[in-house]
C-alpha cells in the first residue's frame, strides 16, 4: 500500500492536494483555526509526512523541485500561524529539515552531472588535448536554399 501511495501518480496527486489544503484553510479566519489548530496541524503533518516519503526515491530533477516548492508553500502557511498558534513552530522546523534534504539531493544530483559532463568533455579530446570538433555542427540541417553568398559573385 506505500509503494502504491508513492507511485508517479499518487506523487502529482499529494503535491495538488497539499496546495488545495493550505489554499483551502488559508481562507478560514484566524480565530478558528486556533480552535481547530491541533487537527489542522495534525491533518498537514500527515501530508508533510507521506511528501517526505518521495524524497527518498529516484526521482528526476523536476520532481524535487516540484516538491520543495509545495513543503515551502506549506511551511510559509504554517509560519504565518505561529504568532497564534505555538505548535506550528515545530511543523515549520520538521519541513524546513526536509526542504534542506531535498536541496542536498539537488545539489548532489546537480554536482553528479557536472561530473559526467566533464568526463565526457576530457573523452572528446584529441591527442593534443584539443576538444574534438568534428560532429560540433552536426546539428545543422543544411537546406538546399542555404548558401554562403559565394555563388552570387
Amino acid at each position: 500500500m506505500l509503494s502504491h501511495a508513492l507511485s508517479q501518480e499518487n506523487f502529482e496527486d499529494a503535491c495538488q492536494t497539499v496546495r488545495d489544503l493550505v489554499d483551502g484553510i488559508s481562507t478560514i479566519p484566524i480565530d478558528f483555526l486556533i480552535s481547530m489548530s491541533l487537527g489542522m496541524l495534525h491533518e498537514l503533518s500527515g501530508f508533510g509526512h507521506i511528501l517526505h516519503g518521495f524524497i527518498t526515491q529516484d526521482r528526476c530533477k523536476a520532481d524535487y523541485e516540484h516538491l520543495r516548492s509545495v513543503m515551502i508553500y506549506m511551511s510559509d502557511f504554517l509560519a504565518c500561524l505561529v504568532s497564534s498558534i505555538p505548535a506550528a513552530h515545530k511543523a515549520v522546523q520538521t519541513l524546513s529539515q526536509y526542504v534542506s534534504s531535498i536541496d542536498e539531493r539537488l545539489l548532489s544530483w546537480d554536482m553528479a552531472r557536472t561530473e559526467t559532463n566533464t568526463a565526457t568533455d576530457l573523452n572528446n579530446r584529441g591527442p593534443n588535448g584539443v576538444s574534438d570538433m568534428s560532429n560540433a555542427f552536426e546539428h545543422i540541417l543544411w537546406s538546399e536554399n542555404m548558401s554562403l553568398g559565394l555563388d552570387h559573385q
